[in-house]
């Protein structure tokens, strides 16, 4: 299912993310989000990482995480993954992962994720420039999500 307000990225399965079966190495696919959440950061949400934690010193490490394991992935699949915003919280936020191919569900990763000083360690606000940002890719919560 594409989550409805998701911003969606193409994902291809590399040989690299399976075991020797052909399947994804089930942790892999947290290092796929990982990458889509870097792709989202760059293209949609307008700060690449590079200038999030080189320049202003901001981070937003996962503090939680679910994960629900809806079919296997094999090597060669493209992986669509939609990135959607459950909430917004004032130092954190709930982003869900919808990982599909060819319409049927893979995986479904939900985290929250808390903006960090990296000078500190310590969660600050997250600032209005940001904020405006991730309202755009606000979806509908089902309930389920991370602590």
């Amino acid at each position: 299912m594409r989550p409805v307000g998701a911003w969606h990225v193409t994902k291809t399965v590399r040989f690299h993310h399976c075991d020797p079966a052909g399947i994804v190495f089930y942790p892999r696919f947290f290092e796929i989000a990982h990458e889509a959440e870097e792709d989202w950061f760059h293209d949609a949400i307008g700060v690449p990482f590079r200038e999030l934690i080189g320049v202003r010193r901001e981070g937003f490490p996962v503090v939680a995480v679910t994960t629900r394991f809806h079919a296997p992935s094999r090597l060669g699949d493209d992986l669509d993954v939609a990135i959607g915003v459950a909430r917004i919280g004032g130092a954190s936020l709930d982003v869900h992962y919808a990982l599909s191919c060819a319409g049927e569900a893979r995986v479904d990763i939900r985290t929250t994720i808390v903006h960090t000083d990296l000078a500190t360690g310590r969660p600050v606000p997250i600032g209005d420039d940001l904020r405006r940002r991730f309202e755009a890719f606000r979806i509908e919560s089902s309930g389920t999500e991370g602590a």
